[in-house]
């Protein structure tokens, strides 16, 4: 699980480019925020969401996916913020 990030720079780097995303906001985000840190990170901030919060959204007719697409991520701002 800890691999230094010498590592993985070289391999990440080639999908960016294969991807067509070098110099893009895509490029930058997507690979920093697939590690394994950045999982745990977001699952610990979603996880102090109040329940309340998500049961008023599915009352207004959001489903699962939409509601933490659209909801959830309006309120990842402290959490993303290495990556942002």
């Amino acid at each position: 699980l800890m691999i230094p990030i010498q590592v993985t720079m070289l391999p990440n780097y080639l999908t960016v480019a294969n991807l067509g995303w070098l110099n893009s906001y895509p490029g930058i985000i997507v690979p920093g925020a697939s590690v394994a840190f950045g999982t745990f990170l977001f699952r610990q901030h979603f996880l102090t969401l109040p329940r309340e919060i998500l049961e008023a959204a599915r009352l207004e007719g959001r489903g699962t996916c939409n509601c933490c697409g659209g909801l959830c991520s309006r309120s990842r701002g402290p959490s993303s913020s290495p990556w942002d």
